[in-house]
């Protein structure tokens, strides 16, 4: 399932990974953050006592600030995707009874999301559960070719 993706590197907690995403252009730092949802309205109903929350963004140099907005058009955004991916197997692998909540920050970002899941739904299905909210803010097990707002995924 995870193709050629960036190597990732993690803090203590496996809560933060970093890795940078190269061009013959540019290298630009890149940041995958888990927090805990504390509220967690219209989420589906689950066993797990903890969902977490995926960020990643790139990070400015001159700032250290994360920005989850910018497109940095680096020329490899399937192997960003791939590591992204790779991200949330590792974390859930470290914490397997918790559950990770995505939604993408643009329209464009979530339909990427969702044509990763269903290239790879086949491998995930196996050992993840993946639901997908529905535009009548419903949830759903994950079905290709449905739209979805937002997904969460967890461990069998």
């Amino acid at each position: 399932m995870i193709q050629e993706a960036y190597k990732l590197q993690t803090d203590s907690t496996q809560r933060i990974y970093f890795f940078e995403s190269t061009s013959p252009e540019r290298t630009i730092k890149k940041v995958i953050q888990f927090e805990e949802l504390v509220d967690r309205p219209n989420l589906p109903s689950l066993s797990m006592k903890e969902i977490y929350n995926i960020g990643f963004g790139d990070v400015d140099d001159e700032t250290g600030e994360v920005s989850d907005t910018i497109d940095s058009k680096n020329g490899d955004k399937d192997k960003v995707l791939r590591t992204v991916a790779l991200s949330v197997l590792k974390f859930l692998n470290a914490y397997p009874t918790v559950a990770v909540y995505a939604e993408g920050s643009t329209k464009s970002r979530i339909r990427e999301y969702q044509m990763s899941l269903s290239r790879s739904y086949d491998e995930l299905v196996e050992n993840y559960v993946i639901h997908g909210l529905l535009k009548d803010g419903s949830w759903s097990l994950f079905e290709r070719n449905i739209n979805y707002y937002a997904f969460v995924v967890y461990r069998r």
